[in-house]
């Protein structure tokens, strides 16, 4: 039973009784079979999990990773080869490190200057077979990860509103297993622990209304002009945009395997081809199948809109997102046989033009891919299911520019970074008044790089638990973090958040941001994004480009052009000190930053240093030199050592006049500021947590 709320038409779905029965605190043994314990549980070996683990157990954590197949990897060693990642520049860290590994596997396996080095885009493009290799390899690095397969979440161990654990069903055992955990990370595309907990959360679309986002709801867009057509009323509902597999094809006769007519075709379902091709819709194989080419001569195929055709199967998956496994496994067979059935039809039906028939048959499955599915993907593309409802919801907004500012909004909480553009595909079937499919859009030009707050994977009451995957977003929102380098780089995130939680004994949502932010960047994560500043390089070393990002987060940049080597006049470096002053960023950290407040203008921010007797005011448009800059930072040394109320009564209260200022007169460069200045902040907030 589950309470439904319409907000709109926008659904939220709160369950009243989990999928299963909770286990209570003094649940008796006889409910499972073995008990394993914990530091953190992760499940679901999706991208997510598989980054969430590696984080948690660098940093010394006990990981137990669970995945209910017997292949880790999700989307990504299962036909999605072509990284869907927008600005490549925007997410590092483990993401980074699985990119390096692919394209060190083409160069050692092929040759720097082979072929497949230069279809693999520099690691960015895989086989699938390639890819799961990568991540079994990344995984069994970790001595500290148990990676468990085969465990199907049946039940969770919970009490007053906090998670202990979880109960498997053990498929290939045939028996129960549970796992408790101090902390627990739902990596899951469906995000059904959060779910199983009760947490909150949307399936389908908001309205337009509801929070101001121009392209939400009912939609009819243009494929290539991104107009909006008739028909458009911004309307919320619970559908969910549609599902499909990305095959792996080839033309290579000596790796194919054609497909066959599958158990339960149905010719009739296919005849829009016949009516595309006769429209003009479809001249070519491509105009059918959108099929893009990644190493040894095989494709990532996905669907193709303009045809009103091709591998998504609108409107069949509504139930997904809440329906049991079995239900599930109906709709995942069903799109198989689905797609199987569109493969065999362009072929082999005899309305087929003879010439396009014949080009679509040189097309087959990848032999030497999915050996034990019959060569066919296992896993199905769930774009978007339940999305959590969390402490920050992300919307539309997020993703693109900031009203007074040259880039999207600033988080205070910023953990990771994204760029791909919000895009959706077709809620519902082909509609015979419309010569394109509801629900899609593709927002490419709007959407800019942006940051993803800490807070989109923490629930509003349930503790123990982050939801990096099914994170709290908009349906627009969502399109845009539901990309699998930004998964990874929210899973990178939350096993480091969880290491924190348990160092600390505090829950996950009482986690110091900042000292989050610090051991993400030292673990080479992105949390700001800049055109002119993508890494360190010999101008800019990586202590400078790391605490340029983290005060990204407090304001100091409102574009993306950081400027780094640019000399910094005193007016624009007062204004971020006393922006992190606001913050209290230099005070012990114990809790969570708060929200970014703004420096004010030059003016009146040397002159609150001035009032805090750390500067004299001066000209706001000089160059700061070094020497000043070195008075200024130890006059914060206060705020750091704890002898604030001291100072501020020996040299405040008693009109102290500022010692004089000396030393180098070299100036300083905006990312030297930055270094030094963040310097400071790591001797009052160490990264590591001893």
């Amino acid at each position: 039973m589950r309470l439904l709320i319409i907000l709109g038409l926008t659904l939220i779905s709160i369950p009243v009784l989990a999928i299963t029965a909770m286990a209570r605190l003094d649940s008796p043994q006889a409910d499972y079979d073995e008990l394993i314990r914990t530091d953190v549980l992760v499940v679901g070996a999706t991208p997510c999990g598989i980054s969430a683990s590696i984080a948690a157990a660098r940093c010394g954590l006990k990981v137990v990773l669970t995945e209910p197949t017997e292949h880790m990897g999700g989307m990504m060693t299962s036909g999605l080869g072509r990284t869907d990642i927008g600005p490549r520049y925007t997410i590092a860290g483990i993401f980074k490190e699985f990119v390096d590994s692919i394209y060190a596997h083409y160069v050692q396996t092929y040759g720097a200057d082979s072929q497949q080095v230069k279809a693999c885009s520099s690691g960015y493009y895989f086989e699938p077979s390639v890819a799961e290799n990568a991540f079994n390899e990344m995984v069994k690095a970790e001595k500290r990860i148990k990676l468990k397969y085969h465990y199907r979440p049946d039940s969770l161990f919970e009490y007053q509103n906090r998670i202990y654990g979880v109960t498997f069903y053990d498929t290939k055992h045939e028996k129960r297993v549970q796992v408790r955990a101090g902390v627990v990370i739902d990596a899951t595309y469906e995000g059904d622990i959060a779910a199983m907990a009760g947490v909150a959360y949307r399936v389908g679309r908001e309205s337009r209304e509801e929070f101001g986002e121009p392209y939400a709801g009912v939609i009819y867009m243009d494929h290539y002009g991104r107009m909006i057509l008739p028909g458009t009323t911004g309307e919320g509902d619970k559908r969910v945009q549609a599902y499909n597999f990305r095959l792996t094809l080839t033309r290579n006769t000596d790796n194919q395997v054609l497909p066959e007519k599958p158990k339960y075709y149905n010719r009739t379902e296919y005849l829009q081809v016949i009516e595309s091709i006769k429209a003009g819709r479809i001249k070519t194989v491509q105009d059918v199948l959108n099929i893009e080419p990644i190493p040894n001569g095989k494709s990532d195929t996905n669907n193709m809109p303009k045809s009103l055709i091709s591998t998504d199967l609108p409107e069949e998956n509504y139930a997904y997102p809440e329906a049991d496994y079995q239900t599930r496994a109906k709709i995942i067979e069903r799109h198989k046989q689905y797609t199987l059935g569109l493969l065999y039809f362009l072929q082999n039906d005899p309305e087929m033009p003879e010439a396009l028939k014949a080009e679509c048959r040189q097309w087959g499955f990848a032999k030497d891919e999915y050996p034990d599915n019959g060569n066919f993907p296992r896993q199905i593309y769930v774009r978007e299911a339940r999305r959590m409802w969390g402490l920050y919801n992300f919307t539309a907004h997020d993703a693109m520019l900031a009203p007074g500012l040259l880039r999207t909004p600033i988080h205070y909480d910023s953990i990771a970074c994204g760029g791909y553009a919000m895009d959706s595909h077709a809620t519902r079937k082909r509609e015979p008044d419309h010569d394109v499919m509801e629900g899609f859009y593709y927002l490419g030009g709007m959407t800019q790089p942006y940051q993803i707050p800490y807070r989109v994977m923490l629930p509003q009451q349930v503790d123990a638990l982050l939801v990096p995957g099914a994170a709290s977003g908009t349906h627009l929102g969502f399109g845009t973090l539901r990309m699998e380098p930004v998964w990874m780089a929210t899973g990178q995130a939350a096993g480091t958040a969880a290491y924190i939680a348990r160092k600390l004994s505090r829950e996950p949502r009482d986690v110091p941001v900042c000292r989050l932010q610090a051991l993400l960047l030292e673990n080479n994560q992105i949390i700001t994004a800049f055109t002119d500043a993508q890494g360190p390089s010999d101008s800019l070393s990586k202590e400078a480009w790391q605490a340029m990002q983290f005060w990204g987060t407090r304001g100091f940049f409102d574009s993306y052009n950081a400027r780094p080597t640019e000399p910094i006049t005193r007016g624009v470096a007062a204004q971020w000190l006393m922006s992190a002053f606001r913050q209290g960023d230099f005070m012990t950290a114990q809790g969570p930053s708060v929200k970014h407040s703004g420096g004010g203008t030059a003016e009146s921010s040397l002159a609150q240093l001035e009032k805090l007797a750390i500067t004299p005011a001066g000209d706001p448009d000089a160059v700061l030199t070094e020497g000043e800059m070195e008075f200024w930072l130890s006059g914060i040394q206060p705020w750091i050592d704890g002898s604030l109320w001291d100072t501020w009564v020996k040299r405040v209260k008693t009109d102290q006049t500022p010692q004089v200022i000396g030393g180098s007169t070299e100036p300083v460069s905006r990312a030297q500021f930055c270094e030094a200045l963040y310097a400071k902040f790591r001797a009052a907030t160490p990264a590591q947590i001893q």
